[in-house]
């Protein structure tokens, strides 16, 4: 027997729920999705692990292929790929819209600069920041990706 939240009774996946990402959107498909969440359900068994391409290219045309495969999350790897804050943009918001809110999009910044933590952002997708070191890097890291203007953030 399935619940209202796709789940079945004993707290597993239903048979019956898609194995998409929809039950983790916002609203809008260019707000993020709840990542943390997903992640958590995932670990605790709720759903199944979540499927993950890693896409290394700075190719907006892949994306848009990979996007109507069904993996969970496709990952931009902006840390190891030549590509600019317009063409991250446009492969994030490809991924939410051509999927239709089936595939997240996740973002691997390059480095923990405020600006590009909130460029990443903006685009909608979740964030994943390499290279987190010390408390004091993790301190920033969260005060760049806070709205708030006692913290500094976008």
């Amino acid at each position: 027997m399935a619940t209202t939240n796709g789940t079945a009774a004993n707290g597993t996946a239903s048979a019956a729920t898609p194995t998409d990402m929809r039950a983790y959107r916002a609203p809008s498909l260019l707000q993020p999705f709840r990542a943390r969440d997903a992640l958590r359900d995932a670990h605790e068994g709720k759903i199944p692990p979540l499927q993950v391409y890693f896409l290394m290219l700075s190719a907006p045309s892949i994306v848009k292929v990979i996007a109507q495969i069904g993996y969970d999350v496709i990952l931009i790897d902006q840390e190891h790929s030549p590509m600019d804050i317009s063409e991250m943009t446009q492969m994030a918001h490809d991924i939410q819209l051509i999927s239709e809110g089936r595939t997240m999009a996740w973002i691997r910044i390059c480095g923990h600069d405020h600006a590009n933590i909130g460029y990443a952002l903006d685009t909608g997708a979740s964030i994943m920041v390499p290279q987190v070191e010390t408390v004091e890097d993790a301190k920033h890291i969260v005060s760049a990706a806070k709205f708030s203007k006692k913290l500094n953030g976008t």
